[in-house]
């Protein structure tokens, strides 16, 4: 099994986050004071893809930004349809 934050599917669902974060002009700093944080290494360290992050996180950030998280993990699923399937044996 592939490492998660090394998968191009989890990659794209990361990259779509930064991508709404930074679409709205919303700070590292900014998004981890929404979120209760006392520092935004938390967010960079996702963003940089040096700590993963699970469902209930995920949803979270996303009700921080004030976007669908369906959409993100919409797009996570499209990709992982596209990796080459594994043959059972």
């Amino acid at each position: 099994m592939q490492k998660t934050t090394s998968a191009e599917p989890y990659r794209k669902l990361i990259s779509w986050l930064s991508e709404q974060r930074q679409s709205q002009n919303i700070t590292m700093p900014e998004l981890a004071k929404q979120l209760g944080l006392a520092s935004h290494s938390y967010i960079s360290k996702i963003e940089n893809l040096e700590r993963k992050i699970d469902l209930y996180e995920h949803l979270q950030i996303c009700e921080a930004l004030g976007v669908d998280g369906t959409e993100g993990y919409q797009l996570m699923l499209t990709a992982h349809s596209k990796l080459p399937k594994k043959v059972k044996t």
